[in-house]
């Protein structure tokens, strides 16, 4: 319930057409199906723990009105909650917060937003690299740990990792479909509208006069973008190897991917893959309408 609300809230701000706002929220559907954090043999709320923190952090600094002072030190509390409820919490929190000092220090809007995002950002730096070293020594450096409970780790120059990867974002849709062959190039497509998403908004934020609209978007969009990419990197570093020696085919990798829940966090980004594809059509009343029944017979589509 925190994640959807939070999610309403961060649209609502982000979002100001209504129409948009309602179908992109539509595809938080996919944050309720089962096998992820929870629901058929998974009882893994508290590694859900991190994205409701971390989007806490978000609707306290894009949305509030509350003072630096306040704003900062409930970041850092928020974030060092998330740091510490589990590890990939705590590299999260440090990537949303040094996105946001790089966006506040690049970007070319002047206003009260990007203060809030440079003090949320260093809030969120200081309590991500605090807790990351203290996960860090934890699993890794505390003298009596045992080596023989850590996982064989895969490398990105390995085909298996990005399989493994590829097979995560696809699973955040729903439950593999055959041939294996069509549920792969889905998947790509899937994987190449987030990064097309992430591209546009770039773009739209460097020209010398910033899109306010496509400013909001980034200022969640991008952050959580790369904390997303760089969950999945981890996810792939350490679970690929986690598998039955007899899965060895590349198809093998992919299809095993869809057996864990930790596509989860992909499935916090396609409420704004949508809201991005409706706001970067033409704005002409005729096109726009047009975007709207293409958004709105893909999302029927996808819940079918």
């Amino acid at each position: 319930g925190a994640l959807l609300w939070l999610q309403w809230r961060l649209l609502g701000w982000a979002i100001a057409d209504s129409t948009t706002r309602v179908l992109a929220f539509a595809a938080t559907i996919f944050m309720l199906q089962a096998g992820s954090y929870w629901g058929e043999q998974n009882l893994a709320y508290h590694q859900a723990l991190p994205l409701v923190f971390l989007l806490g952090v978000a609707a306290l600094v894009l949305t509030g009105q509350s003072g630096k002072w306040l704003t900062a030190s409930i970041s850092f509390a928020l974030s060092a909650m998330a740091g510490l409820s589990y590890i990939s919490g705590a590299v999260a929190a440090l990537t949303l917060g040094a996105t946001w000092m790089a966006m506040s220090s690049a970007g070319r809007r002047s206003d009260a937003l990007r203060e809030r995002i440079f003090i949320g950002g260093l809030a969120a730096t200081l309590a991500g690299a605090l807790t990351a070293s203290i996960q860090i020594y934890l699993t890794r450096l505390r003298p009596g740990a045992d080596p023989a409970l850590r996982y064989e780790l895969t490398s990105p120059d390995k085909p298996e990792f990005w399989l493994f990867l590829i097979g995560k974002i696809g699973r955040a849709l729903g439950h593999a479909i055959s041939p294996v062959g069509m549920e792969f190039i889905f998947a790509l497509i899937i994987a190449a509208s987030l990064g097309a998403s992430f591209l546009w908004l770039i773009r739209r934020i460097i020209r010398p006069v910033a899109d306010a609209a496509a400013w909001r978007l980034a200022c969640f969009y991008v952050p959580f973008a790369l904390v997303v990419a760089i969950y999945l990197l981890l996810v792939s570093f350490g679970r690929t190897s986690v598998r039955d020696s007899s899965i060895r085919d590349a198809w093998d990798v992919f299809q095993f991917a869809y057996y864990r829940f930790h596509f989860f966090w992909v499935t916090l980004l396609l409420p704004w893959v949508l809201g991005v594809a409706v706001i970067a059509w033409p704005c002409q009343p005729a096109a726009r309408e047009w975007t709207f029944k293409r958004v709105a017979l893909l999302l029927a589509a996808m819940f079918i």
